[in-house]
């Protein structure tokens, strides 16, 4: 439920179970854990591209300006930054 439609669309697109797992587990940790550092439930968030094909956070609430991510993952591990500025 806290996915966007987009994400919930492109998460049926994947052929192999493995990959909607991986994009479903890395979708949710960026919604929740941006979620502790400003007061919005997780299927709030809203992203845009950057230009650079890198998701950014495209909320207009205050505390979430300079709001930054950066996900990074294997085949068995997702790593996820966030940081502000």
């Amino acid at each position: 439920a806290a996915l966007s439609a987009e994400e919930r669309q492109r998460h049926s697109g994947f052929a192999y179970a493995n990959d909607r797992l991986r994009y479903l587990v890395t979708r949710l940790l960026v919604r929740h854990a941006l979620s502790n550092y400003v007061p919005l439930r997780p299927g709030d968030w809203q992203f845009s591209d950057s230009g650079f094909g890198k998701p950014c956070v495209a909320n207009s609430h205050p505390d979430a300006v300079g709001l930054e991510f950066s996900i990074s993952h294997s085949t068995q591990t997702v790593v996820l930054a966030v940081a502000r500025g």
